[in-house]
């Protein structure tokens, strides 16, 4: 009897070892707060657009942006506005925001991407962050800027040929560029 126990157990594990084999979907998250390199920062409170953004950082690439979103309108704006959602925390001057990918839909491909994140009426005005190692996937979380002194607004962008033209947004916090394609990824099985 003990003999036919430890085979049962033995085909047991056989049968549960390849599930263990199977990858896995796991969005790790990019942190990003006012000391993350690299950067770069600015007092000009106007609302930079990806051209000023690309003169801010040096890069002759041709920056557009992709996604924003801003605190209190509750609208996502862009080309990826289906593909991201932002959560701002601490309202209703939010310090820290999440930004994270719906899983399925296109992605912001980045070999040369930025992340804008303005407040405006403080001092630096506008971070801009070098996120190109971002896999478009990946949560962004932003924590701790301008604590308790001002809001932050956001989105994500990117430049990669014959997407359609995006309006300048009226006032950017969150703005990602970058040159390259979108990528549509699968969900998991």
């Amino acid at each position: 009897m003990k003999m036919k126990n430890t085979k049962i157990m033995q085909m047991i594990r056989l049968a549960i070892l390849p599930l263990c084999l199977i990858p896995t979907v796991s969005n790790a998250a990019l942190i990003i707060d006012p000391t993350y390199t690299p950067q770069w920062i600015t007092d000009d409170n106007s609302n930079f657009n990806a051209s000023d953004v690309a003169d801010l950082v040096g890069t002759s690439t041709i920056l557009e942006e992709y996604y924003k979103a801003n605190v209190g309108d509750g609208f996502d704006t862009g080309p990826f506005s289906d593909s991201y959602e932002t959560t701002f925390f601490n309202m209703p001057d939010p310090d820290s925001a999440l930004i994270e990918w719906v899983v399925g839909s296109d992605i912001i491909d980045c070999p040369e991407c930025y992340l804008l994140v303005k407040d405006g009426n403080q001092s630096p005005a506008q971070y801009v962050f070098d996120i190109g190692t971002w896999d478009g996937m990946e949560d962004i979380s932003l924590i701790d800027f301008w604590l308790e002194q001002g809001a932050i607004y956001g989105g994500v962008g990117d430049d990669g040929g014959d997407k359609p033209s995006v309006p300048e947004p009226s006032f950017i916090a969150l703005l990602g560029m970058g040159l390259s394609h979108i990528r549509r990824k699968r969900k998991a099985a």
